[in-house]
């Protein structure tokens, strides 16, 4: 993990690591014990969120992947493109939404 922080779940923990060249990972935090791994070239960096039982994946290309916080299998559930420059910064995480910053602007996308 060069840029990137993990979060945790329970026993689980969340990451992303710039080896073959961007992959999510999770370990299982009592045995160290590698449980998943992505298809490899997912970018350079990515912020890791988690809410619940759902992980916030942004990458610095501006996807954000919303994805299952599971032991079993990476399980991406919905895949959006959230701005059409690069995105480095933290996003912020609301109650009924996120705050997503890129090269010059902020957006605000609803679960509404």
């Amino acid at each position: 993990m060069r840029f990137s922080s993990p979060v945790r779940r329970g026993d689980l923990v969340f990451g992303f690591s710039n080896r073959n060249s961007g992959i999510f990972f999770c370990v299982d935090a009592a045995s160290g014990k590698t449980l998943w791994t992505s298809d490899p070239r997912q970018g350079d960096n990515a912020v890791i969120l988690i809410s619940g039982e759902l992980l916030f994946l942004l990458k610095d290309n501006a996807e954000l992947i919303v994805a299952r916080a599971s032991g079993s299998a990476f399980e991406p559930l919905h895949r959006y493109k959230v701005s059409e420059s690069n995105t480095y910064a933290n996003p912020l995480m609301l109650a009924k939404g996120i705050v997503i910053k890129d090269d010059t602007t902020l957006s605000y996308l609803s679960w509404e």
